[in-house]
């Protein structure tokens, strides 16, 4: 099959050995210049305007061939606008500009699972970002093309705002125009736990398809195919320059380039090869494609659809009958008909899944565990919610720009597009909304190693393959047979069984596959001390144990459990925290669990929540708002004091302060410290922010040294005294603080008292990012492994 397609052959052997070296050596990297010097400071950028874009009450100015007093600062830089700035509508892309601002990079991730933003756009080749800019400069030539289009989107974009809900029009605005900042974020959450994030960006399956229907339309009108070909190219080429060219509308124009010259040519035009050679021109242009979500996924839905799908659907045909299935497909019973439909939609949708599932599961650490089924609603849909909202846009676009008083039909043409739009998009809320509602409806998973997506590909291209070879030796036997096919009636019964035996093996193998990729070996205890700004968040899990955190709050980021925890906890694979200890309720010590507990879409469930007994908690708004949220979620809320002990098979958490009845001026005194104690060779212990009256306290009954130590109160001055360093701080002291925070934490006193015990490793959170302890026990012996999200050390 595939040696008549030798494009595609070298293509995919292209790809996979570019994958191989770089997994082997890593991100080709971006050869920009060092700016560290520069951070921080207001400099002078010159560069030319490539794109502009509204978004989170900003204008983002992407600019191009960037300089510093003629040192090319990177390829490309982000300038961010204020809405109300003056100059803002005289900005033209094609536009030389100079430009005076504060001059930053973006933050890294700082936990496993976060979101690397930085990493993100030096992929792209994005240098950093200006902040409080001031145009000193500019040219008065600019591209007028591609600023033409770019006002026709933010015309259209008006058009969309005013004709469609803003609930729904955040998505159209993606789907068509591919702009995201103004997706309703609950509804973005919905659709991707529900399997049906597709419908939140613009998809290059549909730019080609809606290619395909204008080149015929003009075939249809008279025109030749010398005519339609250059025409309808003309046409997507300008949609795609007007959607700032994302990575979708890429693969799709080259691959409907590549369908033109072989129609042009005389040719069937063939997307497994185009799909191969538009990867390869990427890739080419960019390496480190590779690592991008967007490419990734839209390459192996392409494929999923073109390659997976046809060989699946030969080799459950064979499984379960091949003439009873066709028979059933030519039943004169509408009903069976319809049936056979959905289960042929069904295995259509099975197939992209298959295919898109390691990506999935590497970059967002979950799969949809309905998505299969809901689609079979949503994609047979797509297409007219697809027209309808070009439509509307289309014709909203001339009601506003054209209409003159006189005449009303634009305008009413837009509503009924728009209404048809908008049903069609409740129809997806109320389908995913009942679909996120349904138990397991969300399997976390964890991120695979790169082995298990090695093996689990190797799998499915062998049982893909395996699926055209079937074919291929029907095709032998009814050539032999001199019969238009065989089956299992025809007097072959042994080589139909045959057919039949090996299109289950290849089944056992598909699922043996997908077996080995969901497979998880996690640690056998780990404490993980998460980055969450000004605040604190701590996770223990492990094999045998619940899993457990100790605190989840920030000031100064704001969701942090949507950006800093949850994405930690699905990169592990925990999609419940069993036990939520709050040492005492300031904000940043429990607004990201009200987080958790209000949004029910971030996919993770608590079991119980315990706070420090005493009335400095009860007169918190936070308890007031916590319990509310907990009883509305069926959580409860237990409190704990001195001398009480939870308990569970290898571990057990020890109470030691506060003693309860409100002997304490403020909460912060009233923390609840816990001592941890897992199977009697690894002991932690938690302070909150308790000062230094509470420390004495817990000093005087008689504490013993922890081989894990949270410093108090973020390492403030006054929340920790040299005595009790040395006597709780055995060789781990972690602290928590936000970069740059307006306390100064940690103040240099804790850190001088620290660093004077050569035995005591400290971390700080806002230097090291995560911080990790892994205990195994091995015979009889007891290894810990302290790693940092940047740097890890075996002790």
């Amino acid at each position: 099959m595939y040696i008549r397609r030798p494009l595609c052959v070298f293509s995919l052997l292209f790809v996979l050995i570019l994958a191989t070296i770089m997994s082997i050596n890593g991100s080709t990297g971006t050869q920009e210049a060092d700016t560290t010097r520069i951070e921080g400071r207001v400099i002078i950028v010159n560069g030319t305007i490539r794109r502009i874009e509204n978004k989170n009450n900003k204008t983002v100015v992407h600019i191009k061939n960037t300089s510093k007093t003629n040192d090319l600062l990177s390829k490309y830089i982000l300038i961010y606008f204020p809405e109300d700035y003056e100059m803002n509508r005289q900005l033209h892309i094609g536009q030389d500009i100079s430009v005076r601002g504060r001059f930053e990079k973006w933050d890294r991730a700082y936990n496993r699972g976060q979101f690397d933003m930085r990493g993100y756009y030096t992929l792209k080749h994005y240098g950093g970002v200006l902040y409080d800019p001031d145009v000193i400069g500019k040219s008065a030539s600019y591209n007028r093309l591609t600023d033409t289009l770019y006002r026709i989107k933010c015309r259209t974009m008006l058009v969309y705002g005013k004709y469609l809900d803003d609930r729904y029009s955040g998505i159209v605005k993606a789907l068509v125009l591919a702009e995201r900042a103004d997706i309703d974020r609950e509804l973005k959450e919905q659709f991707k736990n529900a399997g049906i994030s597709h419908i939140l960006a613009l998809s290059g399956l549909h730019i080609v398809t809606m290619g395909f229907m204008l080149y015929s339309f003009i075939r249809r009108l008279g025109g030749s195919g010398i005519t339609a070909a250059p025409v309808s190219t003309v046409i997507v080429v300008l949609y795609c320059i007007m959607t700032g060219m994302p990575t979708s509308a890429v693969r799709a124009l080259i691959m409907y380039l590549l369908s033109m010259v072989a129609l042009v040519v005389g040719r069937t035009p063939d997307m497994r090869t185009s799909a191969a050679i538009a990867a390869v021109i990427m890739l080419v242009i960019n390496p480190d494609y590779l690592y991008d979500a967007a490419f990734l996924l839209s390459f192996s839905a392409v494929l999923g659809i073109g390659l997976v799908y046809p060989s699946v659907r030969s080799i459950v045909m064979y499984l379960l009958n091949k003439d009873r299935i066709i028979q059933l497909h030519r039943s004169d019973k509408r009903t069976v008909r319809m049936v056979m439909a959905v289960l042929r939609a069904l295995l259509f949708s099975a197939s992209i899944q298959l295919a898109t599932m390691p990506v999935t599961m590497w970059f967002y650490y979950q799969i949809p565990t309905y998505g299969i089924f809901v689609n079979i609603v949503v994609i047979p849909l797509t297409g007219v919610l697809l027209l309808g909202s070009i439509a509307t846009g289309v014709f909203g676009y001339a009601a506003l720009r054209y209409l003159q008083g006189s005449s009303y039909v634009f305008d009413l043409i837009t509503r009924l597009c728009a209404c048809i739009t908008s049903l069609i998009l409740k129809l997806y809320d109320s389908l995913t909304s009942g679909v996120c509602r349904l138990p397991g409806g969300l399997i976390i998973t964890g991120r695979p190693k790169l082995w298990q997506i090695f093996v689990y590909y190797a799998l499915l291209i062998t049982v893909t393959a395996g699926g055209y070879i079937l074919v291929g030796k029907e095709r032998r036997l009814v050539r032999k047979a001199g019969k238009k096919r065989v089956g299992i009636s025809d007097g072959h019964g042994r080589q139909a069984g045959t057919v039949t035996v090996n299109a289950a093996r290849l089944i056992a193998l598909c699922v043996a596959g997908t077996v080995i990729l969901f497979a998880r070996t996690g640690p056998e205890f780990e404490l993980s001390s998460l980055y969450v700004g000004q605040g604190q968040c701590f996770v223990m899990h492990g094999r045998d144990i619940p899993t457990i955190m100790y605190d989840c709050g920030s000031t100064d980021i704001k969701e942090a459990a949507g950006y800093n925890v949850v994405p930690f906890l699905k990169f592990c694979g925990l999609d419940r925290i069993d036990t939520v200890f709050i040492s005492h309720l300031d904000t940043d010590h429990v607004s990201g669990l009200m987080e958790m507990l209000d949004t029910k879409l971030l996919g993770i469930s608590v079991g119980r929540i315990v706070i420090p007994d005493g009335e400095e908690q009860m007169t918190s708004d936070n308890y007031r708002l916590l319990t509310e949220a907990a009883a509305d979620r069926g959580v409860p809320v237990y409190r704990m004091k001195k001398g009480e002990t939870v308990r569970w098979r290898y571990l057990s958490a020890e109470c030691l302060s506060p003693d309860g009845g409100g002997m304490y001026e403020d909460m912060n005194d009233a923390s609840l410290v816990l001592g941890i104690d897992y199977n009697g060779c690894f002991r932690a212990l938690f302070t909150g922010d308790i000062g230094l009256d509470t420390e004495d306290r817990i000093l005087g009954t008689g504490l013993q040294s922890y081989d894990w130590v949270q410093i108090p109160h973020h390492g403030s001055r006054n929340g920790a005294n040299e005595r009790f360093i040395k006597s709780a701080v055995g060789s781990m002291a972690v602290i928590s603080a936000g970069r740059n925070n307006q306390y100064g934490h940690p103040h240099k006193e804790t850190l001088d008292m620290l660093n004077k015990n050569a035995d005591i490793h400290t971390y700080i959170t806002s230097q090291c990012g995560e911080t990790d302890i892994k205990i195994e026990q091995r015979g009889g012996s007891v290894k810990g492994i302290i790693s940092t999200f940047l740097d890890q050390t075996a002790l």
